[in-house]
């Protein structure tokens, strides 16, 4: 979840983000009962990130984390 947030060229939604943690790798199908809650990945995130209630976008909790994850992909 970290990386795909890092990496995508603008703010991802909830539901963008949790549907693309549930397509496995090497498919190109979504397996609905895979998708992951936003109370799921906040958990596994350990506070890393925050969803934005207004927009319901998800992004890293900080610009240092950032910059970190994008010199060290």
């Amino acid at each position: 979840a970290l990386m795909w947030i890092s990496l995508a060229q603008r703010p991802l939604s909830v539901d963008e983000l949790c549907h693309a943690l549930a397509v496995k790798v090497g498919s190109v199908d979504l397996d609905t009962s895979t998708i992951p809650s936003i109370e799921t990945l906040l958990g596994c995130c350990l506070g890393l990130i925050t969803v934005d209630r207004e927009s319901s976008t998800v992004r890293l909790i900080h610009a240092t984390l950032q910059e970190h994850l994008s010199a060290n992909p």
